[in-house]
């Protein structure tokens, strides 16, 4: 049996930042897939993953998907 990976650090859209935030977000849905049940719950996740800039960056591409 995996063990559950931790939930990522919240990514505030530092640039510095970003691969390892996206990384961390890649294995979380990979190592724990059984916990997100379609694309669009994993896309949710990794969007309450953001803050500040980084999630205003992506608002307008997760609301183009509703």
């Amino acid at each position: 049996k995996r063990r559950r990976l931790p939930d990522p650090e919240m990514f505030d859209g530092t640039r510095s930042k970003y691969a390892v935030s996206e990384q961390q977000l890649s294995a979380k849905v990979e190592n724990d897939k059984h916990d997100f049940e379609n694309d669009r719950v994993a896309i949710d996740y990794a969007y309450s993953r953001m803050k500040g800039s980084g999630a205003a960056l992506v608002l307008p591409y997760t609301r183009s998907l509703k």
